[in-house]
């Protein structure tokens, strides 16, 4: 999608009051300013990342987007990444959640927003990508060769 349609989409379907409970929720846990996801241990990023996507996921450009980066960003992107933060997983840099949960802290425009998230993303399925190549048994979550279970 060119960045010119992109940023059409996103105006189309602007965010608006979508992340007025997640930046409640931010400020009753002192997470008001930029420099307070800083502080935060990787666990609280976590959290507050799943408490954005929750508000994402229901979001109807979601739905629609295609990535600025020349690849699809639809709901599955969200639940990917949804899917790995709930597993704890160390795929995900805390530095690209930092800096997703500040633009989202600072009240940055929809598409800044939605381009920092394509970034991640795109980043998630990347390593997916590599991770497979790497070990082509686990593909899709299959047994690995010889297993009982």
């Amino acid at each position: 999608m060119d960045p010119q349609h992109w940023n059409q989409t996103i105006k189309d379907n602007p965010i608006g009051r979508g992340l007025d409970v997640l930046h409640s929720e931010a400020g009753r846990n002192s997470v008001c300013r930029i420099a307070a996801i800083d502080q935060l241990s990787a666990y609280n990023v976590k959290i507050f990342a799943l408490q954005l996507l929750t508000c994402w996921r229901i979001y109807a450009a979601v739905r629609v987007l295609h990535g600025i980066h020349g690849s699809v960003l639809n709901e599955r992107d969200v639940i990917t990444v949804f899917e790995a933060l709930a597993a704890d997983s160390n795929s995900i840099e805390l530095d690209s959640l930092r800096n997703l949960l500040k633009k989202v802290i600072a009240k940055a425009d929809d598409e800044t927003m939605w381009d920092e998230f394509s970034t991640l993303a795109v980043t998630l399925r990347f390593e997916k990508v590599v991770i497979a190549e790497q070990s082509p048994e686990m593909v899709s979550g299959d047994r690995p060769t010889g297993s009982s279970i």
